[in-house]
């Protein structure tokens, strides 16, 4: 058994959002997990909204020493949930001014803090007191990555694909992977490919440019990671 004999239920229960679960498998151990597995956990601006919520809560919050992200279905995540993100651009720009003309500055305005405050939402992790393990697994794509890469401790299972797929989008991934993952030590010329290209990097490969700690052989890498948190110091395996 993983969890301690310990009253928790009641505790996590303040932690209840609408697009995360949040469990405790063991004692001072908290897993936040990404919780719309019908659309492979596409991040909408509810989610965004939580993520921030969630973690700014838990760095004040003393009962947790370790914090594990996941996600809840085949994939970690997909990034953004592009649908929600476009319905909402357009009822911004098609939405009439009360005078009948267009504001186009005021517009790009309020899209602007739109962005600002979804890059907060990734920016909790950084800031959060408590260390953030990213246990990643399956698709790994777009804004994910960003996420990701705001935590302090990466893993993946081994069938763990990343992809900065918004150059498939003809859009800018603005969400701080350019920002982060030269940060973390990733090689500049790859990250650029990526960027560029939209190409695809396996676990191997991330590991190899250092855009991860390990990666495991298990579908789900938290079940390794929770089962080193709860023991006395960490014994990671490497491969």
């Amino acid at each position: 058994m993983l969890a301690r004999s310990f009253s928790t239920p009641a505790y996590t229960a303040i932690y209840s959002f609408e697009t995360l679960q949040v469990s405790s498998p063991c004692e001072h151990v908290l897993q936040v997990e990404l919780y719309r597995p019908s659309i492979r956990n596409a991040m909408n601006k509810v989610m965004l909204r939580e993520i921030l919520e969630c973690f700014k809560r838990i760095s004040e919050d003393k009962q947790w020493r370790t914090v594990v992200l996941t996600g809840s279905s085949a994939d970690f995540s997909i990034g953004l949930d592009f649908n929600d993100m476009a319905g909402l651009l357009a009822s911004i720009i098609n939405k009439p001014s009360a005078d009948k003309t267009e504001d186009l500055a005021r517009k790009a305005k309020y899209i602007r803090s739109l962005i600002v405050h979804s890059q907060d939402s990734f920016l909790s992790l950084e800031q959060c007191s408590k260390p953030v393990i990213a246990a990643i697994h399956g698709s790994c794509q777009g804004a994910a990555i960003s996420l990701v890469a705001a935590a302090d401790i990466r893993f993946c299972s081994s069938d763990t694909l990343f992809q900065v797929k918004e150059v498939n989008l003809a859009i800018t991934p603005d969400m701080g992977t350019i920002q982060r993952l030269p940060k973390i030590g990733c090689n500049d010329s790859l990250v650029r490919e990526m960027i560029y290209t939209g190409q695809k990097l396996t676990a191997a490969e991330a590991k190899e440019v250092k855009m991860l700690s390990h990666f495991v052989i298990i579908i789900k890498a938290y079940e390794l990671i929770i089962t080193c948190c709860f023991t006395d110091g960490l014994s990671w395996p490497h491969f």
